[in-house]
């Protein structure tokens, strides 16, 4: 990895099963929380394609999982931005890529 013009190695960390098992069961838990309460709640006082319900739950998911990932990036010793994404993977999108995300939303919300 490039970081600055100088050549930075960072390891990944393996993390044992027992501390995967509780990570997955926590967000399983609170996804399951959620279809009890935000989903039923939209469901029932927005008048919105029911697609669009599953999607705002989703958000409700997705961005804690996202902010614990950062979290656990900055665990391992990744302290730049460019290193959280690479060790996240996270990687630019093509234009392609953008063309086929903006479909999905233009079909989704019509």
């Amino acid at each position: 990895m490039r970081y600055g013009g100088q050549v930075k190695m960072i390891s990944m960390r393996n993390i044992s099963l027992l501390y995967a098992s509780i990570i997955f069961t926590v967000f399983t838990a609170y996804f399951f929380a959620l279809l009890f309460t935000i989903y039923p709640f939209l469901s029932g006082h927005l008048n919105w394609n029911p697609v669009l319900n599953w999607f705002v739950t989703g958000y409700f998911l997705f961005i804690p999982m996202l902010i614990y990932a950062v979290i656990a990036a900055k665990w391992e010793g990744r302290t730049t931005l460019t290193a959280i994404f690479s060790g996240l993977s996270i990687k630019p999108m093509s234009a392609r890529d953008w063309k086929c995300a903006a479909s999905g939303l233009a079909v989704v919300f019509a």
